[in-house]
């Protein structure tokens, strides 16, 4: 009678636990003046940037409600006068015109937005239709460590002189514990491709 009665307690801790992995989410994050991080970027495929705007090492600092963003070079940093091509300061949840972080984020969750931009050379406007997902939650391993992360999709698409649409699909990682995203793979219709990692993160104090 005991081994009967174990099965139905077996799948009641499983469906417990699935519920459990369901529910899993990430409140908004509170970020204080110090706090930073460091991301390693590598882009490929993108012909007529500059080079503040490709590849490289950047560190994002809060300060003051907004993002300082420095490229480091070799032992020191510079900071950059403008923001790189992609909206770097994204990656901590702080970009104002891109919401690619809705909180509190948790699995299953969907959303869109759309913003403008200009290619460059182009003398007009674009307009970027934008959908997300969270898909699963998992352990991913980067540089700064391994962190229990929400997995996102991102799908990106805008119309060309052609009248086809262009395109842009997005995975991205972002970890509770670090209040960033901490791995990110970008890959055009075009063949561009950007990777991003996080190296280093944590506040003015601990640095």
């Amino acid at each position: 009678m005991k081994k009967i009665g174990t099965y139905p307690t077996f799948i009641i801790s499983l469906l417990l636990c699935t519920i459990s992995f369901a529910q899993e989410q990430a409140p908004a994050p509170v970020h204080h003046d110090g706090d930073f991080w460091q991301f390693k970027v590598t882009e490929k495929g993108f012909a007529g940037y500059s080079s503040e705007a490709g590849d490289g090492t950047y560190e994002l600092v809060y300060s003051q409600g907004d993002v300082k963003i420095s490229r480091l070079i070799g032992d020191g940093k510079k900071e950059l006068d403008r923001k790189p091509s992609f909206p770097i300061q994204s990656l901590v949840g702080l970009s104002k015109e891109r919401e690619d972080l809705r909180f509190p984020l948790m699995v299953g969750q969907k959303w869109d937005y759309q913003y403008k931009f200009t290619p460059r050379g182009a003398k007009s406007e674009n307009r970027v239709s934008t959908e997300i997902s969270v898909k699963s939650s998992e352990d991913v391993t980067t540089s700064a460590g391994t962190f229990r992360s929400f997995r996102l999709h991102k799908d990106e698409s805008w119309p060309t002189k052609s009248g086809a649409r262009a395109r842009q699909v997005t995975t991205y990682f972002y970890s509770p514990q670090t209040r960033s995203i901490v791995k990110s793979s970008m890959e055009s219709d075009d063949g561009a491709k950007r990777e991003v990692e996080l190296l280093k993160f944590g506040s003015a104090i601990q640095k």
